[in-house]
């Protein structure tokens, strides 16, 4: 049981922050809200200390006057603390609620990320629970009120250690930039660290902060969250969040290698099945494409035997044809069509030469009344000369552009044989 005088704790709790205070005390912030109570001591209302690290003034509440014995000293659970602790500690005070200089589980400079929770908190305004906040996307996730802050970074600083004292990383931003990860390789679990709020008491009540800590992991199948208690602080459980987070990952890791590996088999599977079929396909074009040939062969070889046959009928004189000249015309083109349905010859197909136009004297001229008298009126002797009139003339002898008859001209040349299309 310690026991202080009610004087002195009352102005204890006029320099000192009321987390740091109990934390000296060896007792929670709410249990000296208690004390405070029953001890008729008031306590510094809500923005107090953000008024003094502003620098400015500031009014304590007067010490009641209480008549009994009882009330003159102070009487709690926890411990005594020596007077030059309260007195160093009070000299710190009016610096609050801006952190001071981190020294995290080691000598060396803070972590980059933990300075910049530090910038960000020290700036920040206080939400509607009072609890300042940081930016995901740009640092760890941490939600405290102003005399838990310099404690939040010290244990992010702890974290961060151990943390990549196994190899890990802490990534900001993750989750779509809401959360703070936990990550080794690939593999992550969302971390925050925040106070945690009597929500059944009023906005307005200042004992509604509690300065309790809680940090929770979320992620890889497992949700876990570890809080201040009155047997044991947050401190204490650092190392064993940090297995756990690791455990977890050891087993979402092996997951994740499993879905792979099964993955891997899936795809090895398709390719094979995939590959059958394009197989499949092939073998049967490939025997389309045989068949084909040899058929074709033997078309050019039935084919090749009748011409003979039908030369040795003609040698023999057994027949004889009506047209000579197109008869052997007829009987080259066969040899050459064999040859070109051939797969082994593969001759080219003899081509066949375009008749030419065919140029017929005007009085011949399949026309109708309207482009026969155009053509008198031009003096147009035949075909060639009418494939040679030109819009312009067709509009002075009209004295318009004359379509219907313009179709009618170039429907009769290329019925003979002009290219109406130039």
């Amino acid at each position: 049981m310690a026991t202080v005088d009610r004087e002195k704790l009352y102005e204890q709790v006029w320099t000192i922050p009321g987390a740091r205070l109990a934390t000296l005390n060896g007792i929670s912030d709410v249990g000296l809200a208690k004390v405070c109570k029953r001890y008729k001591i008031p306590r510094p209302d809500r923005g107090y200390w953000a008024r003094i690290a502003a620098g400015q003034r500031v009014r304590k509440t007067p010490l009641p006057n209480v008549r009994g014995d009882d009330y003159a000293t102070v009487r709690m659970q926890g411990w005594d603390v020596p007077d030059e602790i309260v007195q160093l500690e009070a000299t710190t005070a009016p610096e609050m609620p801006s952190p001071p200089s981190l020294v995290v589980d080691s000598p060396t400079a803070p972590h980059a990320l933990v300075l910049e929770a530090q910038a960000q908190l020290e700036t920040a305004e206080p939400d509607q629970n009072g609890l300042l906040r940081t930016d995901a996307l740009s640092a760890p996730v941490i939600r405290v009120s102003p005399p838990s802050v310099p404690r939040a970074l010290a244990l992010l600083g702890s974290l961060i250690t151990k943390w990549e004292a196994r190899g890990g990383t802490v990534v900001v931003g993750a989750v779509g930039g809401i959360k703070t990860a936990l990550a080794i390789g690939p593999d992550e679990v969302s971390f925050e660290l925040h106070e945690e709020v009597d929500e059944a008491k009023p906005v307005s009540d200042p004992s509604r902060l509690t300065g309790r800590l809680a940090a929770i992991i979320d992620g890889a199948g497992i949700r876990r969250r570890w809080a201040d208690r009155k047997t044991q602080r947050l401190e204490k459980v650092i190392s064993t969040l940090v297995t756990t987070a690791a455990q977890a990952l050891e087993m979402k890791k092996a997951e994740r290698l499993d879905a792979e590996c099964v993955e891997r088999q899936k795809r090895r599977v398709y390719e094979l099945r995939r590959a059958a079929v394009a197989n499949k396909d092939l073998d049967f074009g490939r025997r389309q494409k045989l068949m084909e040939y040899v058929n074709r062969w033997h078309d050019a070889e039935r084919i090749r035997h009748y011409l003979a046959a039908l030369q040795a009928a003609l040698d023999g004189d057994k027949i004889r044809p009506v047209n000579e000249e197109g008869f052997r015309e007829w009987f080259e083109w066969a040899k050459h069509y064999a040859d070109s349905i051939d797969p082994i010859v593969q001759a080219e197909p003899p081509e066949e030469k375009p008749a030419g136009p065919r140029n017929t004297p005007s009085a011949e001229l399949d026309l109708t009344r309207r482009a026969h008298a155009f053509v008198s009126r031009l003096k147009i002797s035949d075909s060639d000369g009418l494939a040679g009139v030109t819009g312009d003339q067709l509009r002075g002898a009209s004295g318009y552009f004359d379509r219907e008859l313009w179709v009618e001209i170039c429907r009769v040349l290329e019925g003979l044989g002009y290219d109406t299309a130039k």
